[in-house]
């Protein structure tokens, strides 16, 4: 997979290809299973207070507060080491510190088991999560950061639109009722379950009049049967998407070609070939390898797996441009918030949906 840069564009970002097994079909599933981040309230005593060894530099300086938690169970952490601005603190038995850092700073988090995390000091208190390293991060890596070097996502959430018009459909057919209900029904729980809740539709709207493509804040879904617009014949869908240089997902848009998935028996199906899509509308690639994730070139599995879900909820826990292992773009989501050139994205790519009993 190259990323691309440069001009503003959208190039396709992900085609599946189908392969049917019949009569195994109506036997797949794939509803996702959902999973947020937990957030949880530490016990104990107050804050900790600075390392005695640590120093502290000149210039404007605030007391920062916070907490620190486990990525996955959301459990407090306590003997974490929290630096930042040539000073320094241990969490408390609530996983709590207290630090005296100069406004600006960057706080580093290191603690034995898990990856180090480094982010700008904002405000005067928060919560932060570290990720254990039982977590695969070079497969996030591969799924999270292949389009750049830092993560690209939604800051907000986009308005859904199913644009229910048979494009290139043959002479008198229109698009399944089924299909525009299924997909209206399914699109805001895929993009609340490959972010850990982060993301939820703004608002579903369904009709024949959708935004021009490209629209700020839109994710517009649609069902097209040329052939053309995949990259072989046997391809059931492709997404494009576009994002600034801070990483920043503008808008996208998912193509499905569901004819060769008719009728009750290929709902499941569908649904496979949606939610593999608006994974990858969210900011997720494929990942290299054999794997059984949904990203994978192969899809093997009816949900998401654990791997998926903690993807999913970590790229969504960081801010967009995050860099490997875990170092947060320093301009923050204030800055991000701005809007800057856009970066296209960057790849046509088949992907094989097993369907098996």
């Amino acid at each position: 997979m190259v990323p691309c840069g440069g001009t503003p564009s959208a190039t396709p970002v992900d085609a599946m290809r189908f392969r049917l097994s019949f009569p195994r079909l109506c036997r797949t599933l794939t509803a996702l299973t959902g999973a947020a981040l937990v957030a949880c309230s530490g016990s104990g005593g107050g804050p900790a207070g600075p390392d005695p060894l640590s120093s502290r530099d000149g210039g404007a300086s605030l007391t920062y507060q916070g907490q620190v938690q486990d990525q996955r169970s959301g459990a407090p952490l306590a003997g974490i080491r929290v630096s930042g601005g040539g000073t320094s603190a241990w969490t408390d038995g609530g996983g709590r510190f207290a630090l005296v850092a100069a406004e600006g700073a960057e706080l580093t988090f290191v603690g034995a088991g898990y990856y180090d995390r480094v982010t700008p000091l904002e405000g005067a208190s928060g919560s932060f999560a570290i990720v254990p390293r039982s977590f695969d991060m070079d497969a996030f890596n591969d799924v999270g950061r292949d389009y750049s070097s830092g993560t690209v996502r939604w800051l907000s959430s986009p308005d859904v639109y199913v644009d229910v018009r048979a494009h290139n459909f043959e002479s008198g057919q229109s698009v399944p009722a089924a299909w525009v209900e299924q997909v209206a029904s399914l699109a805001p729980q895929f993009l609340s379950r490959w972010t850990g809740g982060a993301l939820s539709a703004r608002s579903v709207t369904v009709g024949t009049t959708p935004p021009t493509a490209g629209t700020p804040g839109t994710l517009i879904i649609a069902f097209d049967e040329d052939a053309s617009r995949y990259p072989s014949g046997a391809s059931v869908g492709v997404t494009i998407a576009s994002w600034d240089t801070g990483g920043v997902i503008r808008n996208a848009s998912v193509r499905l070609r569901f004819s060769g998935l008719t009728g009750d028996a290929a709902a499941f199906s569908r649904q496979a070939v949606l939610g593999h899509e608006i994974g990858h509308a969210v900011g997720l690639a494929h990942m290299d390898g054999a794997t059984s994730s949904m990203m994978a070139p192969v899809v093997r599995t009816p949900e998401l797996t654990t791997f998926d879900l903690a993807a999913g909820a970590l790229l969504y826990d960081r801010r967009p441009g995050t860099r490997a292992d875990d170092r947060e773009a320093a301009s923050g989501l204030r800055a991000a918030l701005v809007p800057s050139a856009t970066a296209s994205s960057g790849v046509i790519c088949d992907v094989e949906l097993e369907v098996g009993r």
